[in-house]
């Protein structure tokens, strides 16, 4: 009989996915077989693997993987579990078929400061949390909440946008554009595409030839496209200063910041391949997680 499978994921598959991965192959390798992968790839972590190296494991000797690349494979697994923060986690994509997914959170030992002795504490703490974690899963694993990936005739479309793909004339320009100059947090991955995390929605910048071959289009063409970007700010002073950073960036104004028919606050520029951006304040009711919403 084949053995369930189980896809432990943290950020950097260098420390907390190994861990757990270890922990399940040693105490149940026999019911379920465990896999371990990273949002970006990292070493690993010294420290997980000299505490691992006291429970007599070798996290080193793990495969590093990315979560994306299983993902586009289309590898299948029946248990998936983020071991990373609650942000992190909601960008672990739903794998195909009928999958059970958990979260548990645990501190990143790569973020410890302190003597090496006081380091090597705290990462015993999260080794034993995650050791304790195995344990009590292993006793329900179905506790793991249920998702079965649909296809297009078993329902709706989900309330969400996954991915805004923008196709760009000149990679490098693009990337400096928004990591550098708008400061948006890019992902390591494939430098054939790039890849920003934008709070549960993806930004992603693809070259405009491949972009146009992939639909399946003509990549010629100009002027209006129909489509505007927003980003939403919580203060007029605020929609100044982010159109002053885009301006210095290499954007280009399209529209000064002002007030508007509906009575809010809003100007457009354009990024090095024309997207429009619009940035806009809304005093009626707020587009954006609530820890930045004004009083």
């Amino acid at each position: 009989m084949k053995k369930p499978r189980v896809l432990f994921v943290c950020q950097h598959n260098s420390a907390r996915s190994r861990m757990a991965e270890a922990f399940l192959n040693s105490m149940a390798g026999d019911r379920f077989s465990a896999e371990s992968a990273g949002f970006e790839l990292a070493p690993v972590n010294p420290l997980a693997a000299r505490v691992m190296e006291e429970e007599g494991m070798d996290i080193t000797v793990q495969d590093s993987q990315k979560v994306f690349d299983l993902y586009k494979a289309g590898r299948h697994y029946e248990y998936v579990i983020t071991v990373c923060d609650q942000a992190q986690a909601e960008q672990c994509p739903i794998f195909p078929g009928i999958v059970r997914r958990c979260h548990w959170s645990f501190s990143d030992p790569s973020l410890f400061q302190g003597a090496l002795e006081e380091k090597l504490d705290q990462t015993r703490l999260v080794r034993d949390r995650i050791k304790t974690a195995v344990m009590q899963w292993l006793e329900d694993p179905d506790s793991c909440r249920l998702i079965q990936s649909r296809s297009r005739d078993q329902g709706s479309m989900k309330p969400r946008i996954s991915m805004i793909t923008l196709g760009v004339r000149d990679m490098d320009r693009s990337v400096r554009f928004y990591e550098q100059g708008l400061g948006l947090p890019k992902m390591d991955y494939d430098p054939a595409v790039a890849f920003f995390t934008l709070n549960g929605t993806w930004l992603a910048l693809y070259p405009w030839d491949a972009l146009a071959e992939d639909a399946q289009i003509s990549a010629e063409g100009s002027g209006f496209r129909g489509v505007t970007l927003a980003h939403n700010l919580a203060s007029e002073d605020e929609v100044d200063a982010f159109m002053a950073q885009a301006l210095a960036a290499g954007a280009t104004m399209v529209k000064p910041a002002q007030k508007v028919f509906w009575g809010g606050y809003s100007g457009y520029f354009a990024d090095p391949d024309g997207h429009l951006w619009e940035v806009a304040y809304n005093p009626y009711f707020w587009i954006g997680p609530q820890d930045e919403k004004h009083a």
